[in-house]
């Protein structure tokens, strides 16, 4: 072969340009660095980001305790900053607040999955005659949220049980997800936990407005409350954890005549891809 045949391989394009390793950190510095200026020196050193990393988490502790002030409740003197940190997004970002999905004053609000109460307490703080049951099956939730209600004189509003609510009577085997999450998805450090219909429950007053923040079990939560949809056809704040998730839940709500009317921003958590609150709003009522 003389080669005047041979074909030459073709070259690779260029390998496409990937952004810095640490874009992100430095996004995170831009936007930490509005809300609390870095200091002279601070960004350039590990000793002072590590500095300005605590002056930002104190500042924003501080937007928790004033946000708790504003409904009239005084963070607890023995959380940490973490645990006030853990509010932020509800009492601060106002991750719930949409409007006609507010606590309304003497409504009855069933908070499923309450975590350390700050959407419990907002519901009770709403007006004197207001009333929450909050569940969650994490011992230590179940005290914070308790520590919480107390810190506003607000202990007999708010009715904390320590159970999950599911779509049957029974147990579930949770696991932790974090500090402040159980999930049927996780393995790590996982016990059995009472499970309760939502329509097994002795509620006493119609269910004006429905919180479920249950980390995968918001079907199971929903199927649990058929009676409740049917008859009492509250106003329903979910958040979702996956894509298919939010259209399971779009399917069995819509059966019912729900309308989506609202979402939140899709975010990430360090637990979970895809995050969102939906804002369902019930069918019109007949006359």
């Amino acid at each position: 072969m003389d080669g005047e045949n041979v074909i030459e391989p073709r070259p690779k394009p260029p390998a496409r340009r990937r952004l810095p390793a640490r874009w992100e950190d430095l996004r995170w510095a831009w936007r930490s660095h509005q809300k609390v200026p870095y200091g002279p020196g601070e960004l350039w050193s590990r000793k002072g980001r590590e500095a300005h990393y605590r002056r930002w988490r104190e500042a924003k502790a501080e937007e928790v305790r004033q946000a708790l002030s504003a409904v009239g409740v005084r963070a607890p003197p023995t959380w940490s900053l973490v645990d006030l940190l853990a509010l932020y997004e509800v009492l601060v970002e106002k991750c719930y607040d949409v409007p006609g999905f507010g606590p309304a004053p003497g409504g009855y609000v069933v908070d499923a999955g309450c975590g350390f109460g700050d959407f419990a307490v907002l519901a009770a703080a709403s007006g004197p005659t207001s009333r929450v049951i909050a569940f969650d099956p994490d011992p230590e939730n179940v005290r914070r949220t308790k520590e919480l209600a107390a810190a506003g004189g607000l202990q007999d509003r708010v009715d904390v049980r320590g159970l999950a609510l599911g779509a049957a009577d029974g147990t579930a085997r949770l696991g932790r997800v974090s500090a402040l999450m159980l999930s049927v998805d996780s393995s790590q450090e996982a016990k059995e936990v009472p499970v309760r219909r939502l329509d097994s429950m002795a509620l006493g007053a119609p269910v004006d407005l429905l919180k479920v923040d249950v980390e995968g079990m918001e079907v199971a939560v929903l199927e649990g409350a058929r009676e409740i949809l049917t008859r009492e056809s509250p106003r329903i704040i979910v958040e979702v954890h996956s894509r298919e998730l939010a259209d399971r839940v779009a399917v069995h709500l819509r059966g019912y005549h729900y309308a989506r009317v609202a979402e939140g921003p899709v975010r990430k958590s360090r637990e979970f891809p895809f995050v969102r609150n939906e804002f369902w709003a019930p069918p019109p009522r007949r006359p």
